[in-house]
């Protein structure tokens, strides 16, 4: 056991007591937390941050969990997130850490802004932060509440059997349809938080909540495709190095629906010169706010239905802007401008010809997108519901989690 560890395993066998407000007005203090009393400090605001950030270091955990709400109106209107730190960085999203958290706080009181806020009066975090409490009712205020806060990683050790009950929980409980809010952490370009929504194991819409990444990777995935992913990896985990790279980290799986929760990988690459050489030594990712929704009234627009609106259309001239996020090991992230004519033949490429190797008229990405599915391909996408052109098309080789072509198309329009 760890110096830390003992200490934390102190601290929390010690009564919970009252946490300790510091403020800088003289009003009422703000509503505690329901698990700690409340006492009005004497001390300014400054010496309570102090005190508390003190307790906070001899505590000295750098691996931790809790949960967030920004209880600021219509800022966070999903409630509470899980913020997972690991080696003191945020695994995923944009969440704070604590010691974020205590800067935040730090910053208001310095800019002499109105602060109130009540510490856990063992550990030192914050659990309630109020910043400028009166510009609450016009949404110009903060208000921050943290709670559940517990050492270590969420889940047990990953596990392939685990996994594998997970999924068959998820194929006998898991919803046709829903919606879903995922957030993935790395020091690589998939970093940020996606929402998408799955209608029949088909992704109709999403949008990017957050990009942390450099190229912005982060695309939408279906919550059977993390399962197929996820084999993959933790069949390394297993001791079969696949690819040149090993997987260990934590897991953990909703008890009712069987879908990941949490995961966290280490990665060793084993391998150099292998095609995974280049993944990043830790991935994370977490999903939350997974709600379902009503099934759709038919399962018709598939890449065929799509196809038959893009000629229904009958546009042979027209232009869009094209983003390339990944091509094996390309990284592509401006935007393209392609104009085409006659259906057939790209006229221009603006600012220049980017080498790709692939088609880049409509018609060419549909014949592109049949000839990979038909040979065992995953290909995700999702399509404009007048012109069925696809606005995102994802494409993996089988038995692989490596992306080989992800673009998104934007304000594809008839140059007539």
């Amino acid at each position: 056991m760890t110096t830390a560890t003992r200490v934390l395993a102190a601290v929390l066998l010690v009564a919970c007591g009252s946490a300790t407000w510091g403020t800088s007005t003289t009003k009422a203090p703000p509503r505690a937390p329901e698990t700690t009393a409340t006492t009005l400090a004497e001390e300014g605001p400054g010496d309570a941050l102090a005190a508390a950030r003190e307790r906070w270091a001899e505590v000295g955990l750098d691996t931790y969990r809790f949960t967030i709400e920004d209880d600021c109106g219509e800022c966070d209107p999903d409630g509470p997130r899980q913020v997972v730190v690991w080696d003191a960085e945020t695994s995923a999203g944009a969440q704070p850490t604590v010691d974020a958290l205590f800067t935040q706080i730090e910053a208001a009181i310095i800019e002499r802004r109105e602060v109130e806020v009540a510490y856990h009066p063992n550990l030192g975090h914050p659990v309630e932060i109020w910043i400028d409490r009166e510009a609450r009712a016009y949404d110009g205020g903060t208000h921050l509440l943290v709670r559940d806060l517990q050492a270590g990683l969420p889940g047990d050790q990953v596990s392939l059997d685990r996994l594998d009950q997970a999924s068959l929980l998820w194929e006998g409980e898991g919803p046709g349809s829903y919606e879903f809010r995922v957030s993935i952490g790395c020091d690589c370009s998939l970093a940020g938080t996606i929402w998408a929504r799955v209608e029949s194991g088909r992704i109709t819409d999403w949008r990017v909540e957050f990009d942390d990444g450099v190229g912005g990777d982060i695309s939408p995935i279906t919550i059977d495709q993390m399962f197929t992913d996820l084999g993959l990896m933790l069949s390394s985990a297993e001791g079969v190095v696949t690819g040149g790279a090993r997987f260990t980290g934590s897991a953990d799986y909703h008890p009712e629906l069987g879908y990941p929760v949490w995961v966290g990988f280490d990665i060793e690459v084993l391998e150099p010169g292998s095609e995974l050489s280049e993944l990043p030594p830790r991935l994370v990712f977490s999903i939350d706010h997974l709600v379902e929704v009503d099934e759709p009234d038919d399962d018709s627009d598939d890449l065929t239905a799509a196809r038959e609106r893009w000629e229904a259309a009958g546009i042979d001239d027209y232009r869009y802007l094209l983003t390339v996020h990944d091509i094996v090991e390309a990284s592509l992230p401006e935007l393209y401008v392609v104009t085409v004519t006659g259906g057939e033949k790209v006229a221009a490429v603006e600012p220049g010809d980017p080498g790709l190797d692939f088609p880049l008229t409509i018609d060419g990405l549909f014949d592109l997108a049949e000839e990979k599915a038909e040979s065992g391909a995953v290909v995700d996408a999702l399509y404009d519901q007048s012109l069925g052109y696809p606005v995102f098309l994802a494409m993996r080789d089988p038995g692989s989690t490596q992306t080989t072509l992800l673009i998104s198309i934007h304000e594809l329009v008839s140059s007539r």
